[in-house]
């Protein structure tokens, strides 16, 4: 069975908000830090452990994100269907990111439980 990938298509708004908008769409009170990234094209990424959730921005930029599962296979993807907006996936710590063209990622971090 594939795995399923939900997205969340955010409205473009100030960074400094949407850790905000993202604890609301993941009905969670914990994500704290969003530590953005412009990855190198075309290397398998894996976020870090700690990342419940990626963010990426095609609002101004173009590109696409591809989510892989441990083997490479493809899972699913981010590209420009989604121009303009803000992407928020629930993020599986079994996958990776493989970058296409100018994409920046947000990786969203849930706070320190020690």
């Amino acid at each position: 069975m594939a795995d399923q990938v939900r997205k969340y298509k955010l409205h473009p708004i100030p960074r400094r908000d949407l850790i905000r908008v993202v604890n609301r769409n993941l009905n969670r009170d914990d994500c704290e830090n969003i530590e953005w990234t412009a990855l190198p094209k075309a290397t398998r990424i894996k976020p870090s452990l700690n990342a419940i959730a990626v963010v990426v921005d095609v609002i101004e930029r173009q590109g696409a994100i591809h989510i892989t599962n441990d083997e490479g296979s493809y899972i699913d993807m981010v590209g420009t269907e989604f121009a303009g907006h803000m992407v928020l996936v629930p993020w599986d710590n079994s996958w990776f990111l493989k970058v296409s063209g100018s994409i920046e990622v947000g990786y969203v971090l849930v706070k320190d439980s020690t």
